[in-house]
């Protein structure tokens, strides 16, 4: 399944926006603050509202900051109900979904809550799917001002299957557990070998990553050739990025991959590694759809192997003006005639 739109309605500074023309490879462009990780935060909530509903909560705090002002600032405006709605769409139908955070909690979330003992501020989701085959995925969702989260309630649900997504955050270098994850990934797919041969571009000398246990820990290790292993949260943040970039494009389930600044924390010879599997990945029937603020990485992308532009890829010029997200979406030919005035749009 390929996205071919977003539209966007009250989501962080989007008041409504619509992002049209997705290819199999999407650059979003545009100046700081323009909107381009809402973009990708809308594709991601779209996925979670019906494969992931637990996870909306954390998802909505995902910028940091107290968790009742993360919950304020999500929603654009401060009309009642808070509510954030996503609509993406594709050549076999669309998927309509909605978070939202009313302003009274319902009297079923305040029995939930208490006996699930949440404290404090307490604050209640609402998350809903509508596909197009008339099949409602809802979902009632808790949690209060320490993060700590209650057990949801399943409301109504059909046999909903949307687009399958990975999303890779700038910020996921540095989580807990989150290299052992990546490693599982790829040995899941069995293409770990792969990731390594990758790795090697930069890191001649890797011999090998393997989970070793050490007291009541597993943790990943890189092995140097000649050198003893190392735990690889020691390593530098490039190779984490890198790491988590290969597990999400090796994948074998996910059909549409959501990038934040993939360029981000990387050696310039890992981003012409990197280059070369997200063209591979599109090759093979994977969407892309990445934001970025280097031109370096643009040029690279919409130049395949023999020095000609990659089938079927966008570059999408966002401005962001009072709330009203505008896009356009320019071709990977006439983008390269248009080089300097994309420079612009990256460095403004």
């Amino acid at each position: 399944m390929k996205i071919d739109r977003v539209e966007i309605e009250r989501l962080r500074g989007v008041r409504h926006g619509v992002v049209d023309g997705l290819s199999p490879l999407s650059i979003l462009v545009g100046p700081n603050n323009c909107g381009k990780s809402t973009v990708l935060e809308a594709l991601v909530l779209s996925w979670m509202s019906w494969a992931a509903p637990s996870n909306v909560p954390k998802f909505v705090r995902r910028r940091g900051g107290p968790i009742k002002d993360a919950l304020k600032t999500f929603v654009h405006g401060s009309s009642q109900p808070l509510t954030t709605s996503v609509t993406i769409a594709s050549a076999s139908g669309s998927v309509k979904s909605s978070i939202s955070r009313p302003a009274v909690l319902s009297k079923d979330g305040i029995a939930q809550i208490t006996t699930q003992g949440l404290r404090g501020n307490l604050f209640e989701f609402e998350v809903e799917a509508k596909f197009h085959d008339g099949s409602i995925s809802r979902y009632r969702l808790y949690c209060d001002s320490s993060g700590k989260q209650a057990r949801g309630q399943k409301l109504s649900i059909g046999e909903p299957r949307a687009v399958s997504l990975s999303f890779v955050d700038v910020n996921t270098v540095r989580g807990p557990a989150e290299l052992e994850a990546e490693y599982s990934r790829l040995e899941k797919w069995g293409r770990l070998d792969d990731a390594i041969a990758a790795l090697r571009v930069s890191m001649p000398d890797l011999k090998d990553l393997r989970i070793l246990q050490v007291d009541d820990d597993f943790i990943l290790h890189i092995t140097h050739k000649n050198q003893p292993p190392t735990p690889a949260y020691l390593a530098g943040d490039g190779f984490k990025r890198f790491l988590a970039l290969a597990a999400a494009l090796f994948d074998g389930e996910d059909e549409v991959l959501a990038l934040e600044e993939p360029e981000s924390y990387l050696h310039p010879r890992y981003v012409r590694e990197l280059v070369a599997l997200l063209h591979a990945q599109v090759r093979k029937g994977k969407q892309v759809i990445l934001c970025t603020h280097s031109h370096e990485l643009i040029d690279q992308l919409l130049t395949d192997e023999e020095g000609q532009p990659p089938i079927d890829a966008t570059v999408h010029r966002l401005r962001l003006h009072e709330g009203e997200l505008r896009s356009v979406a320019v071709s990977a030919s006439d983008a390269r005639l248009l080089r300097a005035e994309l420079f612009e749009d990256l460095r403004t």
